[in-house]
C-alpha cells in the first residue's frame, strides 16, 4: 500500500517516481523541459529538474521540431546520464537547470 501523496512504481502521472522505462517521456511542469528515457536505471527513484519532480508526458507528435531557446543549459538532442544507476535520457525540449535522479546529477554524455 502506498502512503498518501507517494507515486507508484510505474511512474504514472504521479510525480515522476518509479522505474523509468525506455520510451517513456517526462516533462518538467515548471520549466517545460522534456526528456525521453533511453536506458532504464538499475533501481527506482525520482527524476527531477531543479528540484521539481518530472511528470510522465505524452509522446511528442511525429515531425516535432524543438525551437531553440536562448540561455538553455539542457539542450534538445543531448543525452544525459547518471553513471551509478545507468539511467540515460535524451533532451527533447530545451530548458534551464540540472537533471537529477535519486539526488544524483545527470551528466551530459
Amino acid at each position: 500500500m502506498l502512503a498518501a501523496g507517494l507515486p507508484d512504481w510505474t511512474g504514472n502521472r504521479t510525480g515522476g517516481a518509479g522505474w523509468p522505462a525506455p520510451g517513456q517521456t517526462y516533462v518538467d511542469p515548471a520549466g517545460g523541459v522534456l526528456v525521453l528515457v533511453l536506458t532504464a536505471p538499475r533501481w527506482p527513484g525520482l527524476l527531477r529538474c531543479n528540484g521539481v519532480a518530472l511528470l510522465t508526458a505524452h509522446p511528442l507528435p511525429c515531425g516535432y521540431h524543438a525551437r531553440p531557446r536562448i540561455q538553455t543549459t539542457l539542450r534538445p538532442g543531448l543525452r544525459y546520464r547518471e553513471p551509478a544507476s545507468g539511467l540515460e535520457v535524451r533532451c527533447l525540449r530545451a530548458g534551464h537547470g540540472q537533471l537529477t535522479y535519486s539526488g544524483q546529477l545527470l551528466l551530459a554524455a
